[in-house]
């Protein structure tokens, strides 16, 4: 299973499940709308493999791209001796480039 998320320009991010679902509740845990936050937590929880950015409300848009971008220091707090450390902080870098 994967999980995909469509930016407002177009562009899309894929991944394997777990970076993606990780993604989701990384950012429903600091989202700082509370409608935000419930919309992520709803798909993780639903286990809703695609998030479409365009779906939300500029406001809570805008708070979504703030947020993946703050994605790679997140990913870097991982723990060094985790085997999957280094190409997860790959996929966050991709990530956060896209919305830049």
């Amino acid at each position: 299973m994967s999980g995909s998320m469509f930016l407002p320009d177009g562009r899309e991010w894929h991944s394997n499940s777990s970076a993606y679902f990780w993604v989701l509740d990384a950012l429903a845990s600091r989202a700082t709308d509370p409608g935000l936050a419930a919309y992520l937590r709803e798909r993780f929880d639903a286990n809703v493999g695609f998030l479409g950015v365009d779906d939300l409300p500029e406001s809570q848009r805008a708070e979504l791209l703030a947020l993946i971008g703050q994605l790679p220091a997140v990913a870097r707090a991982i723990a060094a001796d985790e085997a999957y450390r280094d190409s997860f902080i790959a996929q966050m870098d991709e990530l956060a480039g896209m919305v830049r």
